[in-house]
């Protein structure tokens, strides 16, 4: 849903970053196209083939649900398809636009966050979910962020000091989390990696990368913050003992 280019007629089933409810609609005729000058300047050319046009576009979306009706931004790059049937008198090139979005403004929401998640690990992620669709390297590296950002609130709940001399890296500032984070520290550093990857320039990161690291955060936050492994090992439990409803 979030990897794809969308046609005008029929946007994604995105969902309202404000309300979070609703799904955004595009606002009719609020989709403008503009060819760049390369691209006009490229008509010229003897050999102009309907695939060189580059155009970018904005358009608003707005909420569906009427107690939100929130107006979300949207700008990004047309990509230009050529689809040739055939028919008896001969072939029959026609093109088709698909919408590939850069930007969002308000970002759309990439994954959850238990009630108690500090605020500096969300502001982190979501300036991660502005660069999503445009540069997936630098979106990493803003979850990387919010990884520091988790250990800075972790090591103050557990009063976890920092040596006086000498540079902590992040891996092993998530090597002396206490056992009980055992299973997110795994995610954590899976994340860590990831980041460091993204960093470097002979190999950009893709989406799938960054969805993987939002779906291992998004699982480490909710097992620290709310225990969710243990609460569902403790259901599986009382379904198998009782050979039936847990309760």
């Amino acid at each position: 849903m979030y990897k794809k280019p969308f046609f005008a007629d029929k946007t994604p089933p995105w969902k309202c970053p404000t309300c979070g409810a609703g799904h955004l609609a595009l606002i009719e005729n609020s989709l403008y196209k503009f060819e760049t000058s390369q691209s006009r300047a490229d008509r010229k050319h003897d050999e102009w083939h309907p695939e060189w046009i580059n155009s970018v576009f904005s358009c608003i979306f707005r909420c569906d649900r009427s107690r939100c009706g929130e107006p979300v931004a949207c700008s990004g790059v047309v990509e230009i398809d050529l689809y040739e049937p055939h028919f008896e008198d001969g072939w029959e090139a026609k093109t088709f636009e698909r919408l590939r979005p850069y930007f969002f403004q308000p970002s759309l929401n990439l994954m959850d966050f238990p009630d108690k998640c500090p605020v500096s690990v969300k502001e982190y992620a979501k300036s991660s979910f502005g660069l999503f669709f445009y540069n997936q390297s630098a979106a990493l590296n803003f979850v990387r962020k919010a990884v520091e950002a988790l250990l800075n609130d972790l090591e103050e709940k557990h009063s976890i000091a920092q040596p006086k001399k000498g540079f902590v890296t992040l891996d092993d500032r998530i090597k002396r989390l206490p056992d009980d984070y055992k299973a997110s520290k795994d995610y954590l550093l899976a994340i860590k990696w990831l980041g460091n990857a993204g960093s470097h320039v002979s190999k950009e990161a893709d989406f799938d990368d960054v969805i993987s690291a939002y779906e291992m955060l998004e699982h480490a936050l909710y097992d620290i913050y709310e225990n969710r492994s243990e609460k569902l090992k403790n259901t599986v439990q009382l379904i198998n003992a009782n050979k039936g409803f847990a309760r």
